[in-house]
């Protein structure tokens, strides 16, 4: 009795060196999502991916207090939104003012939140710098190839490809201002431009998230076949061709910069209002 007690134990011990070891020694393969067993302690478990040997969230944040356990004030209207950004005050929405889109869009912060010293990413995890996201476009093939490789499987908005257009004039683009006064261009008319038709072709704005990464869109992409421009809004509900994410970098006022990928698989960095909303993506720094 005795012996098969310590032989149970002694199984028992293996298995948590087992489970232990794969939490803490196995580290998941590149691109592949996963959750550890040792999340810091609070409301979300977040998944996670490995990317080139860091360890990314593959989800946007959602943290309603700060790491010292203080709330961060929670927006509920535009108006409670606006005068937290008048008076630099720390704060979060959720997307559309709707909780119900928490799961899928995580929470937006404005950017007093994202720098607060109070700090709001789980313990070790760093908001990233623009160096960051630099590093991770390269690391995904560069700026005209990363976004299809960092967006998700659905939910972009698809993108049309053709179409009218104007474009210069090659039957006098090399003409003289002087001889262009004397002799019209049969081609252009004087306008110096020409219209010219394409087929349209459709184009998915969805990724392959060959990254893990899961970029989910989260704003109005203004480049989609289901957007009607003359009536400046969409003409379905699958629009959503946009996302962007805070960085820690500012200009040193009033803006601040955020990461943008686009269903047209654009990506850039672009200045916005500090007061504005936008999601919070974060690594493992140790």
């Amino acid at each position: 009795m005795l012996f098969r007690i310590i032989i149970n134990i002694f199984v028992f011990l293996l298995i948590i060196i087992e489970c232990n070891s794969q939490v803490l020694i196995k580290a998941p393969n590149d691109g592949e999502i996963f959750i550890d067993m040792y999340p810091k302690s609070g409301e979300k478990v977040y998944k996670k991916v490995n990317i080139n040997g860091t360890t990314w969230l593959a989800e946007n944040l959602q943290a309603k207090t700060f790491n010292n356990g203080e709330l961060i004030f929670h927006a509920k209207t535009d108006k409670e939104w606006r005068e937290a950004g008048d008076f630099n005050k720390p704060a979060w929405r959720f997307h559309n003012y709707d909780p119900n889109n928490s799961e899928s869009f995580g929470y937006e912060y404005n950017w007093f939140a994202v720098v607060d010293s109070r700090g709001i990413v789980p313990d070790g995890y760093i908001i990233p710098f623009k160096s960051d996201y630099v590093n991770l476009v390269n690391h995904f093939g560069g700026w005209d190839i990363a976004a299809y490789k960092l967006k998700s499987k659905i939910g972009w908005a698809d993108y049309c490809l053709g179409g009218e257009k104007l474009v210069n004039c090659t039957n006098c683009s090399n003409w003289s201002a002087d001889y262009r006064k004397i002799v019209p261009c049969h081609k252009c008319k004087g306008n110096q431009t020409v219209k010219i038709s394409t087929p349209i072709v459709k184009r998915t704005g969805n990724g392959n998230n060959s990254s893990g990464f899961s970029a989910i869109p989260t704003r109005l992409g203004l480049t989609s076949c289901g957007y009607d421009y003359r009536l400046w809004k969409p003409k379905s509900k699958n629009y959503l061709g946009q996302t962007a994410w805070w960085t820690l970098d500012d200009d040193g006022s009033k803006f601040a910069y955020a990461f943008f990928i686009e269903n047209i698989n654009n990506v850039y960095f672009q200045l916005e209002f500090k007061y504005e909303g936008f999601p919070v993506r974060c690594y493992f720094g140790g």
